[in-house]
């Protein structure tokens, strides 16, 4: 697959579909499914978010965990 499509399609995963909140999903993972180098895309995913694609996924599962931690007074919630 195309770098740049591989891209748009990483994007969906984690915005529509919500693969990180899957503990045991990883980049290199999602990389292999789209048939992807995880260097090149990690190349698309640093310039143009300014992190690697496994501390974006890091960061989405982090943001969750507060959202609902705060949504449900949940002190010790964890992915």
């Amino acid at each position: 697959m195309d770098t740049i499509d591989a891209y748009g399609i990483f994007g969906q995963m984690m915005t529509g579909d919500l693969l990180y909140l899957d503990r045991k999903i990883t980049f290199r993972r999602i990389c292999r499914w789209l048939e992807v180098s995880p260097r090149d895309l990690n190349s698309i995913v640093k310039s143009e978010l300014g992190m690697t694609g496994q501390e974006l996924i890091r960061k989405y599962r982090d943001d969750a965990e507060r959202r609902l931690r705060n949504k449900y007074a949940i002190k010790c919630f964890k992915l």
